[in-house]
C-alpha cells in the first residue's frame, strides 16, 4: 500500500468528522506515529510503500479515527511543552493554549527558584500543588523545567492517576536535583483534604469548568470520548472548583506564592447573569496575545476569598474545545506560615 493512498484514503475516511486540513493532519499524525513517516514522506517520495508489519495497525487505527475516536488516544501520547505525553480515554487530551499556562507558571517558578539560589544547599525548593492533575502534563512540566521544585499531583480518578504516575520522557534530560511529581488521590472538593508538602508557592489547575447544559454544543468526538468527570460542572454551581481552589489556596498558598488557573470566560457567566466573586485587573491571554478585560472583570463583584484576580480567561470554543488562555493568579486574603 502507497503511503500517499493511504493517506487520501484517510482523509476521505473522516471527511464527514474533521475539516479537510485538520482530518489531513490527523492521518500524518497517525503515520508518523506507527509507521515513523515524516509530514513530508509522501511528497517527497511518492512511491514510499508502506511495510507490510504495519498495515494491519494502521487499518484498525482509521476505523477507530473514522468512528470519532480522537488521534491521541488512537495513538496512546500527544505533545505538550516539547514533551510526549502518554494519554488514555481517562484522562482530557492536554490542550496546546495550556502550554501558556504552564510557560507563565514555569517563569513564576523559576523566578521563585532563582530568588533562593544564593542560600545553596540549604535553599528551599520551589513547593507546587497541581490540582485535578489528570494526565499530569502540568505537574510534570513544572518538575522538568523548575529547578529544585517539589511537585504535588492531585486527582479524584485512580485511572487518571495511573496514567500520570506513568509518565516517561526518555529524551529529556533533567537536571541533578530534579525529583518527579509526587501524585495523590484526593477530592478537591472535600474540604477537609489535606495536601502534604505545603505551604505551596504555585497552586496550579486546569479544572472541569463546562456547564452540563453545554454538552450540546460540544463536538461528538469529543463528548463521546473524553472523560465528563474532567470537564463538566452542574449548571447550578458551575464555579464550585473555583470555589474550593479559592479555599485551598486560601490555606496552603505560601508568602509571596501565587496560584494559576484554568477559567471560565468571566463575561458568558455575566451575560448568564452568574456572578463570579472575582475582582482585579485582568488580561485574557490567547495563542494571539493579550488584551486587557478589566471593565469585564470589575462588573462582577467587588471582593471575594480569591483576593485579586490579574488575570483570567478570555473564551472557550465549545465546538473546538479550543480554551482561551485562563490564568489567574491568586493572592488570597491570608496566607499560611511557613
Amino acid at each position: 500500500m502507497l503511503l500517499k493512498d493511504f493517506l487520501r484514503d484517510g482523509e476521505k475516511a473522516l471527511e464527514g468528522l474533521y475539516p479537510a486540513a485538520e482530518a489531513r493532519s490527523i492521518m500524518l499524525m497517525l503515520c508518523e506515529a506507527i509507521v515513523g513517516t515524516k509530514s513530508y514522506t509522501h511528497i517527497i517520495e511518492p512511491s514510499f510503500t508502506i511495510p507490510h508489519k504495519d498495515e494491519s495497525t494502521l487499518l484498525e487505527a482509521l476505523r477507530r479515527l473514522s468512528e470519532g475516536e480522537p488521534v491521541q488516544y488512537v495513538i496512546g501520547r500527544t505533545d505538550f511543552c516539547g514533551n510526549s505525553f502518554r494519554v488514555t480515554p481517562d484522562v482530557l487530551i492536554p490542550r496546546p493554549e495550556t502550554e501558556i499556562l504552564c510557560r507563565e507558571a514555569v517563569r513564576t517558578g523559576s523566578r521563585m527558584s532563582a530568588s533562593r539560589s544564593a542560600f545553596g544547599k540549604a535553599a528551599q525548593p520551589v513547593r507546587i500543588l497541581d490540582l485535578c492533575t489528570g494526565s499530569g502534563c502540568i505537574a510534570w512540566t513544572m518538575a522538568l523545567n523548575i529547578p529544585r521544585c517539589r511537585v504535588l499531583g492531585v486527582d479524584i480518578s485512580d485511572a487518571a492517576l495511573e496514567v500520570a504516575r506513568s509518565q516517561t520522557f526518555p529524551g529529556s534530560a533533567p537536571g541533578p536535583d530534579f525529583r518527579p511529581p509526587v501524585f495523590m488521590k484526593a477530592d478537591v472538593l472535600d474540604p477537609g483534604t489535606v495536601f502534604d508538602g505545603g505551604p505551596f508557592d504555585l497552586i496550579l489547575s486546569n479544572p472541569p469548568y463546562v456547564m452540563d447544559s453545554q454538552k450540546a454544543q460540544m463536538r461528538p468526538n469529543v463528548l463521546d470520548n473524553e472523560p465528563h468527570l474532567a470537564l463538566f460542572v452542574p449548571d447550578d454551581d458551575p464555579l464550585k472548583f473555583y470555589k474550593a481552589i479559592a479555599a485551598i489556596s486560601h490555606e496552603y498558598l505560601a508568602e509571596g506564592g501565587e496560584g494559576l488557573t484554568e477559567i471560565v470566560n468571566p463575561s458568558k457567566l455575566l451575560l448568564e447573569g452568574r456572578p463570579m466573586g472575582i475582582s482585579g485587573n485582568c488580561v485574557a491571554c490567547t495563542m494571539e496575545g493579550t488584551r486587557p478585560i478589566l471593565s469585564e472583570v470589575q462588573a462582577l463583584a467587588t471582593k471575594s476569598s480569591l483576593g485579586t484576580a490579574r488575570r483570567a480567561a478570555s473564551g472557550f470554543d465549545y465546538n473546538r474545545m479550543n480554551l482561551l488562555l485562563a490564568v489567574l493568579p491568586v493572592v488570597p486574603a491570608v496566607r499560611s506560615e511557613r
